[in-house]
């Protein structure tokens, strides 16, 4: 029981890195193409 605990906490604790880095690529585009729009209307 103690190692099928452990390997689920530690499946718990993959997940958890998964979804911050896929948080941190999202805000990391989203700030992107904000720039980018930024960058478009300082041509005009």
């Amino acid at each position: 029981f103690g190692t099928s605990e452990r390997q689920w906490v530690e499946a718990q604790v993959e997940n958890a890195k998964q979804q911050a880095v896929l948080l941190a690529l999202k805000s990391q585009i989203a700030s992107d193409e904000a720039h980018i729009h930024l960058d478009l209307h300082s041509l005009r």
